[in-house]
């Protein structure tokens, strides 16, 4: 039998820089049940199970930045 492999935490100084949303933004939306929730892993200690998260990224598809358009004359 393969021994387990814990699932990787991601810690609330750098959950900002995985999922690409403000840390504010990331507590605005786990109050609205749209972010996985943050898991209790000692008083004062919290995390997101980082396959929580990706699943998350990728049920958000993929944001297009677009350049504002320049005009050309002539």
């Amino acid at each position: 039998m393969a021994p387990h492999i814990p699932e990787e935490i991601i810690r609330p100084r750098v959950i900002h820089e995985v999922a690409g949303i403000s840390s504010t933004t990331v507590w605005r939306l786990e109050k609205l049940g749209q972010f996985p929730a943050r898991r209790q892993l000692s008083p004062g200690t919290v995390g997101w199970l980082r396959s929580e998260v990706e699943a998350w990224l990728l049920t958000r598809g993929a944001s297009t930045i677009t350049s504002p358009r320049t005009h050309v004359v002539g």
